[in-house]
Protein backbone atom coordinates (compact mmCIF):
# COMPACT_ATOMS: atom_id res chain seq x y z
CA UNK A 1 0.00 0.00 0.00
CA UNK A 2 2.89 2.14 0.79
CA UNK A 3 4.49 1.85 -2.82
CA UNK A 4 1.20 2.73 -4.80
CA UNK A 5 0.10 6.07 -2.73
CA UNK A 6 3.94 7.18 -3.45
CA UNK A 7 2.60 6.84 -7.25
CA UNK A 8 -0.55 9.02 -6.59
CA UNK A 9 -0.13 12.46 -7.84
CA UNK A 10 -1.72 14.49 -10.30
CA UNK A 11 1.28 14.31 -12.89
CA UNK A 12 1.11 10.45 -12.87
CA UNK A 13 -2.62 11.05 -14.44
CA UNK A 14 -1.79 14.38 -16.01
CA UNK A 15 0.45 13.14 -18.66
CA UNK A 16 -1.33 10.25 -19.77
CA UNK A 17 -4.30 12.25 -20.05
CA UNK A 18 -2.64 14.89 -22.58
CA UNK A 19 -0.77 11.61 -23.94
CA UNK A 20 -3.91 9.47 -25.10
CA UNK A 21 -5.92 11.93 -27.44
CA UNK A 22 -2.69 12.08 -29.47
CA UNK A 23 -1.63 8.34 -29.42
CA UNK A 24 -5.84 7.91 -30.78
CA UNK A 25 -4.49 10.25 -33.88
CA UNK A 26 -1.66 8.80 -34.53
CA UNK A 27 -3.46 5.28 -34.70
CA UNK A 28 -6.12 7.28 -36.53
CA UNK A 29 -3.56 8.73 -39.17
CA UNK A 30 -2.15 4.94 -39.63
CA UNK A 31 -5.38 3.56 -39.88
CA UNK A 32 -6.41 5.79 -42.19
CA UNK A 33 -3.99 7.05 -44.56
CA UNK A 34 -1.13 3.99 -43.99
CA UNK A 35 2.15 5.32 -43.87
CA UNK A 36 1.44 8.40 -46.37
CA UNK A 37 3.59 11.70 -45.44
CA UNK A 38 2.60 13.29 -42.47
CA UNK A 39 2.46 16.38 -44.79
CA UNK A 40 -1.11 14.72 -46.20
CA UNK A 41 -2.25 14.20 -42.79
CA UNK A 42 -2.11 17.64 -41.45
CA UNK A 43 -3.04 19.17 -44.33
CA UNK A 44 -6.19 16.64 -44.61
CA UNK A 45 -6.99 17.67 -40.90
CA UNK A 46 -6.69 21.76 -40.94
CA UNK A 47 -8.70 21.48 -44.10
CA UNK A 48 -11.74 19.70 -43.49
CA UNK A 49 -11.76 20.57 -39.80
CA UNK A 50 -11.37 17.39 -38.32
CA UNK A 51 -8.80 17.93 -35.45
CA UNK A 52 -11.05 19.20 -32.67
CA UNK A 53 -13.86 16.10 -33.79
CA UNK A 54 -10.16 13.82 -33.65
CA UNK A 55 -9.48 15.08 -30.56
CA UNK A 56 -13.22 14.58 -28.56
CA UNK A 57 -12.75 11.71 -29.29
CA UNK A 58 -9.32 11.07 -27.94
CA UNK A 59 -10.27 12.02 -24.78
CA UNK A 60 -12.88 9.97 -24.46
CA UNK A 61 -10.27 7.30 -24.10
CA UNK A 62 -9.42 9.32 -21.01
CA UNK A 63 -12.57 7.53 -19.52
CA UNK A 64 -10.24 4.05 -19.62
CA UNK A 65 -7.22 5.92 -18.16
CA UNK A 66 -9.75 7.83 -15.43
CA UNK A 67 -11.51 4.46 -14.31
CA UNK A 68 -8.47 2.25 -14.20
CA UNK A 69 -6.65 4.83 -11.63
CA UNK A 70 -9.76 5.40 -9.93
CA UNK A 71 -10.11 1.12 -9.37
CA UNK A 72 -6.62 1.63 -7.97
CA UNK A 73 -7.51 3.73 -5.55
CA UNK A 74 -5.28 6.50 -7.08
CA UNK A 75 -7.39 9.25 -7.19
CA UNK A 76 -5.17 12.26 -7.45
CA UNK A 77 -4.20 10.75 -10.67
CA UNK A 78 -7.51 10.71 -11.19
CA UNK A 79 -7.53 14.12 -10.84
CA UNK A 80 -4.86 14.91 -13.02
CA UNK A 81 -6.58 12.65 -16.00
CA UNK A 82 -9.64 14.77 -15.60
CA UNK A 83 -7.39 18.27 -15.41
CA UNK A 84 -6.03 17.15 -18.68
CA UNK A 85 -9.14 16.36 -20.56
CA UNK A 86 -10.99 19.71 -19.15
CA UNK A 87 -8.06 21.38 -20.88
CA UNK A 88 -8.83 19.58 -24.02
CA UNK A 89 -12.32 20.62 -23.60
CA UNK A 90 -10.92 24.27 -23.86
CA UNK A 91 -8.93 23.73 -26.66
CA UNK A 92 -11.99 22.08 -28.31
CA UNK A 93 -13.93 24.83 -27.93
CA UNK A 94 -11.69 27.70 -28.52
CA UNK A 95 -10.66 26.07 -31.98
CA UNK A 96 -14.55 25.87 -32.58
CA UNK A 97 -15.05 29.10 -32.85
CA UNK A 98 -12.49 30.51 -34.49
Amino acid sequence: MELEMKKDHLLTGFIPGLIMPMLVGIAYYFYTFGFSSSENYTEVFLREEMLSPLLAIGCFFNLVIFFLMLRRYMERSAQGVVIATILYGIWIVIMKMF
